[in-house]
This record gives structure tokens, C-alpha cells and sequence, in this order.
């Protein structure tokens, strides 16, 4: 272990270390213990660029979170926090926040100052929106927020434009801004579990799109749009409310993998489709 480091995961810490022990720590580990808050002389740790903060039972942040400027991973996973101070902005060096299952209901507007964030998990929250300024992480490649409560994604995340994984199962979302379209370094795209009635049009522009599950939705409706995934190769369509097969899919040349299980489709239809299109894998009732 180098000198700057400071392991202290597994150890039944109730408290945050004394500030002394601490003053030339660049890593900081205190991972599943059982610290409640965090005491205001943390901004005192000026050298720090990592600190692993998960699976504790912290509350809440204090302001002072925002003078650690080295920061360039914070992990706050799997702890009570139901809200973010807004000096969490002043962490612009960041390239990584990770702040899955706590009971986040909202972001705070400066979580756009973090532009050279690269990783953002927010899974296993309670978000019901996320802010405009969002769109201002232009070096983000991976966000994570399913099993959250959303229920509209803001237009400006079509400035993602380095976004290649975006998790979004498990919301209420019933459509997705057509700027999502703009995210074209996207191959996989998993939208289960949502509120989607129709095909989503902002899917259309995502050309490298290789798999797309759109299971658990209330989908009656395949617009044309789809023929545009011409690289498509497996799509998801289980559980939907779907009477028909959209000859826009049956269309798409590469696709190879077809679930259509779980919805109304008279099975003579299936199985014309089978015997017209061999290459093509259909999963059915």
C-alpha cells in the first residue's frame, strides 16, 4: 500500500477519521461502515483525488464536500442521501460520481459544472427528472439511471454526443425526446419496464443501434421510423399490447432476433412470417 492511501473499507467505522490522520491522503477507502455524517473539516483534505464513500448510512452532504477540487472519483452508492448540495458542482475534475440506490428525488442544476465526468450512476433512486443542464457533460460516456421514477427525459441530453451506455429500464417514461436520436454512439438501448405506448421516435436516429429491448411496455403501435436501425440485430418486443407484426420491422435486412412473446398476435401470422423470412428467429407464444 502507498503512503497516500488510506484503506479503511470493513471496518465498523461510526465516524469519519480525524482530519490529521489524514492530511496527505490522496485515496480514501471507507467503504460498508456505518458512518452517519461527514464532519465539516472534510474540505480540508486538499490532496484527495478518490474517495469511496459507499455503502454507509450517510444523510446528507455538507457544503464543504465541494472544496475537495482534486476529486476525481467519489463513490456515495448505496446510502440514505435524499438530496445533493449544489457545491457538488465545484468538483470539476470529476470523472466518475457514483450515487446509486439512495433516495435522490432530483439533481441539483450544478451537476452541469461537472464537464469532465465521464461515468455518472444514479440507479436505485427516486428521480422523477433530470435537469437541462445535463446536457452540458459532453464528455459522458456512461449514465445510468433505471429503477428511478422518470417520467420525461429533457431534450438537451442529445448533447450527449460521447454517450455510448445509457440504462434506462424501470422508469414511467411514455416517450423519449426526438434529440435522443443525436446519441448515435449508442449499440444497445434497454427501455423495459417503461410506459412506452408507441415506438419511441427519438430511437430513429440511432443508427449503430444493435439491440433494442423495448419488453414490458404498453406498445400497440410500430411506427415506419424503425426501418431507419439498419444495423438492428435483436429486438425485444415481449409484453406489449402489439395485434399485429409491423412490416416496417420484417424489413429491417439485419435483423436476426424477433421476441414477440406476451402480446395478441394470431399465431397464423407468426408463422407466415417463419416460413417467408427463415433467417429470422421468432420468439412467440
Amino acid at each position: 500500500m502507498e503512503s497516500n492511501e488510506l484503506l479503511l473499507s470493513d471496518s465498523n467505522l461510526t465516524e469519519f477519521p480525524k482530519v490529521e490522520k489524514l492530511s496527505n491522503v490522496s485515496k480514501l477507502n471507507l467503504d460498508n461502515n456505518n458512518i452517519i455524517t461527514l464532519p465539516s473539516y472534510i474540505g480540508n483534505l486538499d490532496q484527495i483525488t478518490y474517495l469511496h464513500l459507499g455503502k454507509n448510512e450517510l444523510e446528507s452532504l455538507p457544503p464543504e464536500i465541494g472544496q475537495l477540487t482534486q476529486l476525481t472519483y467519489l463513490h456515495l452508492g448505496d446510502n440514505e442521501l435524499s438530496e445533493l448540495p449544489k457545491e457538488i458542482g465545484q468538483l470539476e475534475k470529476l470523472t466518475t460520481l457514483i450515487l446509486n440506490d439512495n433516495k435522490l428525488t432530483h439533481l441539483p442544476k450544478e451537476i452541469g459544472q461537472l464537464t469532465q465526468l465521464k461515468t455518472l450512476i444514479l440507479g436505485g433512486n427516486q428521480i422523477t427528472e433530470l435537469p437541462a443542464e445535463i446536457g452540458q457533460l459532453t464528455q459522458l460516456n456512461r449514465l445510468d439511471v433505471e429503477n428511478n421514477k422518470l417520467i420525461a427525459l429533457p431534450s438537451e441530453i442529445g448533447n450527449l454526443s460521447q454517450l455510448s451506455k445509457i440504462y434506462l429500464f424501470d422508469n414511467q417514461l411514455k416517450t423519449l425526446p426526438e434529440a435522443f436520436g443525436k446519441l448515435t454512439q449508442l449499440s444497445s438501448l434497454n427501455l423495459e419496464y417503461n410506459l412506452l405506448e408507441e415506438f419511441p421516435k427519438g430511437v430513429a436516429g440511432l443508427v449503430n443501434l444493435r439491440k433494442l429491448d423495448l419488453s414490458e411496455n404498453k406498445i400497440t403501435i410500430i411506427s415506419q421510423e424503425i426501418k431507419a436501425l439498419e444495423e438492428l440485430t435483436i429486438l425485444n418486443l415481449e409484453n406489449n399490447k402489439l395485434k399485429k407484426i409491423p412490416s416496417s420491422i420484417i424489413e429491417i435486412k439485419s435483423l436476426l432476433k424477433l421476441n414477440l412473446k406476451g402480446n395478441v398476435i394470431p399465431l397464423s401470422e407468426v408463422k407466415g412470417i417463419i416460413e417467408t423470412y427463415p433467417r429470422l428467429r421468432i420468439l412467440h407464444d
